[in-house]
């Protein structure tokens, strides 16, 4: 199904919304290696973030991505990072740059 996606005569989505965002999921395993599951990589690829495997590339990205869920942050850092991510590819390119935001605002969800 992805690869109706990458066809040429996709015209790039105004919009794409993700219900139940959570199961976006990415992770880092112990030994630092990624983990991410195609749910996430399909949501990289329609934000525009630009991945290495071909089978995940996309010519174009949508110019809004909404995600929507009820479930709560509970606490682990990086698959939280990674949501984040996809909103704002270029700002929070890496986790550091996620950490360095701002602490105190009305941008950054971890002041809210």
């Amino acid at each position: 199904m992805f690869a109706m996606l990458q066809e040429s005569s996709v015209i790039p989505y105004d919009l794409v919304i993700f219900d139940e965002a959570h199961k976006l999921s990415a992770d880092r395993e112990a030994d630092f290696t990624i983990r991410k599951r195609d749910r996430y990589r399909l949501a990289e690829a329609l934000s525009g973030i630009q991945v290495s495997d071909p089978r995940w590339s996309l010519s174009w990205s949508c110019q809004h991505l909404l995600l929507l869920t009820a479930t709560p942050h509970m606490g682990k850092d990086f698959p939280y990072y990674c949501l984040w991510r996809l909103l704002e590819p270029d700002i929070l390119s890496t986790v550091d740059a996620f950490n360095a935001f701002p602490p105190r605002s009305p941008f950054n969800p971890r002041s809210w």
